[in-house]
């Protein structure tokens, strides 16, 4: 076999091995947490980037549009948002069970690529509720946040510890 010229002669090749990076953590992506039956439960969470594509699916009444209008209209302004879906009641023929707040929460917990929660239902929203999330979100392997607007005076108290504040 004949011998051509050696290749360090044209290129020089240097392989580096190394470990692959770990890639970073989005902390401005917001899951809006409803109980709108819009995204079925196979779903559960649903990617949006713009503020028309919530009111199209939701409808502009809706709370999660309500809660993605706020959130979009920070600046600078978000590039995505993340909208969950908490089964309190099920849609017509939707196969499934009905759920607790809890148990939407720890479902969603499943998906990595959300930082901080926000819950766009209220209503029938008590503060046992609030707190068994909460200790859910801190208790979670990867960082969160959990957002709650309360008007109850209580949270103002330092020494009171059954409450959200």
């Amino acid at each position: 076999m004949a011998q051509g010229l050696p290749v360090s002669n044209v290129v020089n090749v240097d392989v580096i091995m190394s470990a692959v990076a770990a890639t970073g953590r989005n902390f401005g992506a917001l899951l809006i947490l409803g109980s709108s039956p819009v995204i079925p439960l196979t779903e559960r969470i649903r990617q949006y980037s713009a503020i028309e594509d919530i009111g199209d699916d939701f409808g502009v009444d809706s709370p999660e549009y309500e809660a993605a209008t706020i959130f979009f209209s920070q600046s600078p302004k978000p590039t995505l948002v993340y909208v969950g879906r908490w089964a309190k009641t099920l849609a017509s023929a939707e196969e499934g069970s009905v759920e607790t707040l809890l148990q939407a929460v720890n479902a969603c917990l499943q998906y990595t690529n959300w930082y901080g929660l926000a819950i766009a239902d209220s209503a029938d929203l008590v503060e046992a509720d609030v707190i068994s999330v909460a200790a859910a979100i801190e208790a979670s392997s990867l960082s969160r946040i959990l957002a709650v607007t309360t008007a109850d005076v209580n949270v103002l108290v330092s020494g009171n510890t059954d409450n959200i504040g």
